[in-house]
């Protein structure tokens, strides 16, 4: 991503990242805006912090606890990964992971610039 800001802003950076995350996960094409918008939040979070490490241990994170909740609610997992915005609309399960994934970024982000700023001053 650091390459792509050296070429163009940073917001077409951020967007050409997050489209090719969310495009490696290989989504159905229903799923793809919730992992796009999701994936913009860890491009931000490497434009803030300026490295991709942080990044790598919260997917990290995120990805466990995903796992553990789908292991002990299958059928609401299969909901979830059944869900296409694109033929059934926004549905209610759609806004909870999509405000999950935004609530987490946000707060992560808050986090690390704290923790940046502390360590900048000391």
């Amino acid at each position: 991503q650091v390459q792509l800001e050296d070429r163009y802003r940073p917001a077409v950076a951020i967007a050409l990242t997050a489209l090719l995350f969310a495009g490696v996960h290989f989504p159905a094409l229903g799923q793809l805006p919730l992992f796009f918008f999701g994936s913009m939040g860890w491009s931000v979070l490497v434009w803030l912090v300026r490295s991709i490490r942080p990044t790598i241990v919260i997917h990290a994170v995120v990805d466990g606890v995903i796992f553990l909740w789908a292991w002990r609610n299958p059928a609401a997992f299969k909901a979830l990964v059944e869900t296409n915005v694109l033929e059934d609309g926004i549905r209610l399960s759609f806004l909870v992971w999509l405000s999950i994934a935004v609530v987490g970024t946000a707060l992560t982000i808050f986090a690390l610039v704290k923790i940046a700023k502390a360590r900048a001053a000391s």
